[in-house]
């Protein structure tokens, strides 16, 4: 179920119709790309935290492809959210509430979620439950 809702995000429409959720994918790095080449985030606290969210969660993506030890799954279970979070409370000039209606962001967050927590599931009922790669 997690893997589905995970690919089905990127062909979500969004609210208005006019993208889909692959292109959130694409203009994460290049908004992160972007701060960072022209310098932004080395001049404002605000900028920094929001690319470094922005990157965490974009990161995340790429959970879903590999076992990962415990923490690091438990990590990217937030993932998603912390870029929803980012959106409303850290943008360096104001809250960007359209986050909200942004309707791919849901199936790619529980997604990410569903898939990094089965992982953990599996490591606690193996008896596996330890922070280092297996």
């Amino acid at each position: 179920m997690g893997i589905f809702l995970f690919i089905v995000s990127f062909a979500v429409p969004t609210a208005d119709l006019r993208g889909f959720g692959i292109s959130a994918f694409i203009m994460t790095v290049q908004s992160v790309y972007g701060m960072c080449a022209d310098g932004e985030v080395f001049r404002s606290w605000d900028s920094a935290r929001f690319a470094f969210a922005l990157g965490f969660g974009w990161i995340s993506n790429f959970s879903v492809l590999f076992r990962l030890p415990l923490l690091v799954a438990a990590a990217m279970v937030t993932a998603p959210w912390v870029i929803f979070c980012a959106f409303l409370f850290f943008h360096p000039e104001q809250p960007e509430t359209w986050v909200l209606s942004f309707i791919p962001f849901y199936p790619w967050a529980f997604g990410i979620g569903l898939v990094n927590y089965a992982r953990i599931l599996e490591l606690r009922n193996s008896g596996r439950m330890r922070t280092e790669a297996a």
